[in-house]
This record gives C-alpha cells, structure tokens and sequence, in this order.
C-alpha cells in the first residue's frame, strides 16, 4: 500500500506540469525565474 500516490497526482497534472518545465526549459531561468514568482504567490495564498 502506497503512502502517497503520486503517480495518480501527477498524471492530473500532467499537462500543467509539463508546459511549465518547457516553459523554464526555453527561457532558462532556472533560478527566480517567473514560475518561482507565481509559486511564491500561490503558496503564500494558502497560508
């Protein structure tokens, strides 16, 4: 019995995930690039 399923989490995130690591992948901006930003945001909303 898996703890997580993260394969089952990922797969409904898949699409999403995949367009932004292409995203970061074309500008290069592997550190503080604009994804940062909008994660920042997003988690900062929850707390």
């Amino acid at each position: 019995m898996d703890f997580i399923d993260l394969k089952s989490q990922y797969a409904a995130l898949k699409t999403s995930v995949n367009e932004r690591m292409q995203r970061v992948l074309e500008h290069g901006q592997y550190i503080m690039g604009p994804e940062v930003k909008e994660l920042e945001l997003a988690l900062a909303q929850r707390v």
